[in-house]
C-alpha cells in the first residue's frame, strides 16, 4: 500500500511540475476521444440504418393523388398488384400515416413550416415479395412492372437503396476507421511525449535513484501512472462532452444512441489503455539515461 501511495504521489508531482504540458496533453486527449466517440457513434448509426433498411418493404410504389383520393380506384390498384405471383403482401400507407411516420422519424421540427392540411407526402403501397423472388434481380424486375401500372407515380425499392447506402456507408466506415486510427495515434504521441518531457525534467532524480539501487521498473511506474491519469482525465472530459452532445440532440429521433454507461466506459477505457501504451513506450527512454 505504501509503495502504491508513493507511485501516486510521484505521478501527481509530475503533474504539478509540468502543469502547462500536462494540461495541454489532457485537453488533446479529451478532444481526440470526443472525436473518436462521435466517429464510433456515426459508425453504429450506419450499421443500424442498414438493419432498418433490411426490415423495410421490398418495394414502395407511390400512388398518384387522383388514385389515392378515389377509394374504388385505389382498391382496384391494390387488387392489381396482389395479382402478381411474386407478391406476398401489400400494405396501403395513406397520406396521414405517411405524415405520422415522417414525424416519428425526424421529429416535429422538420414539419414546423408545413401545415398538416397541406400534407405533401404521397400515399404509397408497400409491397413485400415472396422468398423465391426476394433477391436484387427479382425486386428490380417487379419494380419495373409496378412502374407501368396506371395510378403509380413512382417506385422505390430496397435494392437501389441498399446499393446507395452500401456505397455511402463504405466511404463513411473507411473515413471513420481512418479517423479512429488518427485519434489513437494522437493519444499515443501526445501522452508519450508528455511523459518523455517529464522524464527529461527529472533526469537527475532518476539517476540518483539508480545510484541507490532502484530498478528501472520501480523508477518507470510513476511515469506510466502519470500517463494513465492523463488518459483517465481526458476520458472523463470526453464523456462529459458526449453527454452534453446527447442532451443537445435528445430531440432528434434519427440518431440511435449507445447505452450511456457502456459508451462512457468504452471512452474512458480507450483513453486509459492508449495512454498506458504511450507511457510504457515512453519510459523506455530511461534505458538511455546514465546509470
Amino acid at each position: 500500500m505504501g509503495r502504491l501511495l508513493y507511485f501516486l504521489r510521484e505521478a501527481l508531482r509530475g503533474f504539478y511540475q509540468a502543469k502547462l504540458m500536462t494540461f495541454l496533453s489532457v485537453v488533446t486527449v479529451a478532444v481526440s476521444l470526443f472525436v473518436l466517440a462521435v466517429a464510433g457513434l456515426a459508425a453504429y448509426n450506419v450499421i443500424e440504418w442498414f438493419r432498418q433498411l433490411a426490415e423495410r418493404a421490398d418495394i414502395v410504389a407511390y400512388v398518384q393523388e387522383a388514385a389515392a383520393a378515389d377509394s374504388a380506384a385505389l382498391a382496384q390498384l391494390v387488387g392489381r398488384v396482389r395479382e402478381y405471383p411474386q407478391v406476398s403482401a401489400v400494405t396501403v400507407v395513406g397520406k396521414a400515416e405517411a405524415w405520422q411516420r415522417f414525424r416519428d422519424m425526424y421529429g416535429d421540427d422538420m414539419l414546423a413550416m408545413v401545415e398538416e392540411s397541406a400534407n405533401p407526402l404521397p400515399a404509397s403501397l408497400e409491397v413485400a415479395l415472396g422468398d423465391a423472388h426476394d433477391d436484387p434481380a427479382g425486386v428490380e424486375e417487379m419494380a419495373r412492372e409496378l412502374g407501368t401500372l396506371a395510378g403509380i407515380d413512382g417506385v422505390d425499392y430496397s435494392a437501389v437503396r441498399a446499393r446507395q447506402m452500401q456505397r455511402l456507408g463504405g466511404y463513411a466506415l473507411l473515413g471513420g476507421l481512418f479517423l479512429a486510427l488518427l485519434c489513437l495515434g494522437v493519444l499515443y504521441y501526445v501522452v508519450g511525449n508528455t511523459v518523455k518531457l517529464t522524464i527529461y525534467a527529472r533526469r537527475e532524480l532518476v539517476v540518483n535513484m539508480r545510484y541507490v539501487g532502484a530498478t528501472d521498473a520501480f523508477i518507470a511506474t510513476p511515469f506510466v501512472l502519470e500517463g494513465v491519469l492523463q488518459g483517465l482525465l481526458g476520458g472523463l472530459i470526453a464523456v462529459a462532452g458526449v453527454a452534453g452532445l446527447r442532451l443537445a440532440l435528445h430531440h432528434s429521433p434519427a440518431i440511435v444512441w449507445l447505452p450511456p454507461s457502456l459508451f462512457a466506459l468504452a471512452i474512458v477505457a480507450t483513453g486509459v489503455l492508449s495512454a498506458c501504451v504511450g507511457s510504457f513506450f515512453a519510459v523506455q527512454r530511461l534505458r538511455h539515461l546514465p546509470a
